[in-house]
């Protein structure tokens, strides 16, 4: 099974250098890249991608929004028959899941620990999943936001 690279936008935009210079002529290369995002977050995102492919013309990147409630069983799905995309916007609920059913891989060898240690402290642990088997826990996503739980009493 080929694991899913799962990616949050911040850490996209710290492999693919939204905020760095051009990189050096390369091959062409397409990556595939499945969000949820809502419209407004959507505007934002493509914005995002259209000024990174400016910068970097030799990398395309397809980005396909996938419904919230079928983003999960689509990857599930895509990682048994071996057709996940190369970069997933996956909702922190589901990162256990699916470090855990080894469909997405460590991030920890692709200097997702650098990314990290620009994030507050809750951030950048609920990035990290133990998995069993394994001695510690490992960056399975790099947070692109946080939801906010509050209870409100009169």
């Amino acid at each position: 099974m080929r694991p899913l690279l799962q990616i949050s936008p911040l850490l996209l935009a710290v492999v693919l250098g939204v905020r760095c210079a051009p990189l050096r002529p390369q091959a062409e290369r397409t990556l595939t890249l499945w969000h949820s995002y809502n419209n407004e977050e959507t505007r934002v995102f493509n914005s995002i991608l259209a000024d990174y492919q400016q910068r970097n013309p030799h990398i395309r990147i397809v980005a396909e929004r996938v419904p919230f409630e079928g983003l999960l069983p689509k990857l599930i799905t895509a990682a048994i028959a071996h057709k996940t995309p190369d970069i997933a916007r996956v909702d922190l609920g589901h990162i256990a899941r699916l470090a855990w059913g080894k469909a997405i891989i460590p991030l920890d060898r692709f200097g997702a620990e650098e990314s990290l240690n620009s994030l507050q402290p809750i951030a950048a642990e609920i990035a990290r999943v133990h998995v069993p088997g394994k001695n510690q826990a490992e960056i399975y996503a790099i947070p692109d936001q946080l939801t906010t739980v509050a209870l409100y009493y009169n």
